[in-house]
């Protein structure tokens, strides 16, 4: 699949309708998209949103004092990404089971 460019921010990562350098809202950031995401945008699933549903949560957790351990790393998009998104308890513990598969929490 061919990947170029995105359409709205030209390739910057930055969308050139918002202030203050926001990300683009197109591609999220990415710069470079296949030919469908350039046309319709950046879609995430409900899967990818509850991941980082959940990453957040545990950040904030850590943030609080609440939780120890390292914090797993969102872009500055990742809130966007989630607003209004209300994840079910099933997807909240797939997430959580994909973290622990991989590694990123005990």
């Amino acid at each position: 699949m061919t990947i170029k460019s995105c359409s709205r921010c030209k390739g910057t990562g930055v969308d050139p309708e918002l202030e203050n350098n926001q990300v683009c809202k197109k591609c999220s950031g990415l710069k470079n998209l296949d030919w469908i995401a350039n046309i319709t945008g950046i879609e995430f699933s409900r899967e990818e949103k509850a991941l980082i549903y959940v990453i957040k949560m545990l950040n904030d957790l850590s943030t609080m004092g609440i939780m120890s351990g390292d914090c797993l790393k969102l872009g500055e998009n990742a809130e966007n990404i989630i607003k209004n998104f209300e994840p079910s308890k099933k997807e909240i513990e797939e997430a959580v089971s994909e973290l622990k598969q991989q590694g990123f929490i005990g």
